[in-house]
């Protein structure tokens, strides 16, 4: 610098002028937070409005300046919680940039949780496991620091109420006729083997999910919490079925085999348990019912098959003619055999016969009369009363 007077007297000065980008920084930063809209979100999330918050600044007439902060409803997950993803990246400084960010978590326990982030670190995630109570909201708060030490004013705040997974989903319900079958048999009186059962769902679940199961089980209803191995095996035998992936006003319809009830003198009874599943919603139902007696003789189920010879079926008088010479047939097998194994020091001549001389007389005529078409129940009883008699027979001398 130059200093002149009125006489042409010059004098210098120097001035040295230093700068501080940090310290001539005088605009805080900006917070601003997104919650990230992945799958988790969209279906376990949703927003319900908007609190009001302080700023931290007072206005003319000394109160609190409020703006509305976001609030949304957290349901948490069948795990039992719900993991949201937040960014900062919109966040901002138009001083010397950002340094760090700071997550504070609010009314979730008896203190609150701060997170302290660098700058490079936009993104942070935050585990809900807690419900809600008494409609106190869990708030999480983000402040952002510049390099000055500035902090943000107002900080970022959002509000989430959490509630337990079935919020909104009522338990789900069948409309199914416990008096009759599908096929309009009685179940107080049933005289079938298969009976269907069928019924509609209604799922009042807050969501579109197919996600409802219907189960069906006779008798041992431990089945329904079994192992996949063992549900398939009883299903194979008709005494479990199963649908699932079922819709709001889906119609099913479950199968099962209850030939094994039936008696010849009484009537018998069986109890069929229904289980209808939705997340971890089960509602449980019960159909009792009741067979008819049923004759297990030909003649006394079809009479008309006994009437002549006709057709393939056998009267009880053909039926014990060819019982005995089978009887016959295989006592004589049986006596060859045993001959044979005296003469012979071969053991393998006894196994050319097949293990007959093993097997026993009532069981071979029963084999037989099943491989001719017969029920192995009809059978044995007719092998067991023939047998008998050629039995008496030999021993009294008449054989």
């Amino acid at each position: 610098m130059f200093l002149h007077d009125s006489e042409g007297h010059t004098r210098i000065t120097n001035i040295s002028i230093y700068t501080n980008d940090i310290n001539a920084d005088n605009t805080p930063p900006i917070a601003h937070v997104e919650i990230i809209q992945d799958s988790v979100f969209q279906e376990l999330v949703e927003f319900v409005g908007y609190q009001q918050t302080p700023t931290g600044k007072l206005d003319e007439e000394g109160n609190w300046i409020m703006i509305d902060s976001p609030k949304y409803r957290v349901r948490l997950s069948d795990t039992g919680t719900t993991d949201l993803k937040f960014s900062a990246a919109n966040s901002s400084d138009v001083g010397t940039g950002i340094m760090t960010y700071t997550w504070t978590i609010s009314g979730d326990g008896n203190q609150d949780h701060v997170v302290q982030l660098p700058s490079s670190q936009v993104d942070w995630h935050y585990t809900f496991r807690n419900l809600t109570p008494n409609q106190n909201p869990i708030m999480i708060e983000l402040e952002v620091t510049d390099m000055r030490g500035q902090d943000s004013t107002p900080t970022f705040r959002i509000f989430f109420e959490v509630v337990g997974e079935q919020f909104g989903d009522d338990e789900p319900q069948v409309e199914m006729d416990s008096i009759n079958t599908a096929d309009g048999h009685s179940f107080s009186a049933l005289e079938v083997d298969i009976v269907n059962i069928t019924g509609i769902v209604t799922d009042n679940d807050v969501s579109s999910d197919c996600d409802v199961t219907v189960e069906a089980v006779l008798d041992d209803i431990t089945i329904l919490d079994a192992s996949p191995a063992v549900k398939t095996t009883n299903h194979e035998l008709g005494r479990y079925d199963y649908q699932s992936d079922l819709c709001d006003g889906d119609t099913y319809t479950l199968t099962l085999n209850i030939s094994h009830l039936y008696m010849e003198l009484d009537g018998n009874a069986g109890m069929i348990h229904v289980r209808v599943t939705e997340g971890s919603y089960q509602v449980n139902e019960q159909i009792q019912l009741y067979t008819v007696p049923r004759p297990t003789d030909p003649c006394e189920i079809d009479p008309a098959s006994c009437e002549g010879n006709s057709g393939s079926a056998i009267s009880g008088t053909v039926l014990a003619g060819i019982g005995a010479l089978v009887l016959i047939a295989i006592l004589a097998i049986t006596l060859l055999v045993v001959r044979g194994r005296k003469e012979s020091p071969e053991e393998d001549s006894v196994e050319s016969f097949g293990g007959v001389e093993q097997m026993d007389p009532i069981e071979a005529y029963t084999q037989q009369l099943v491989a001719q078409g017969y029920d192995e129940q009809v059978a044995r009883q007719y092998a067991t009363q023939y047998y008998a008699q050629y039995y008496e027979k030999q021993r009294g001398g008449g054989g």
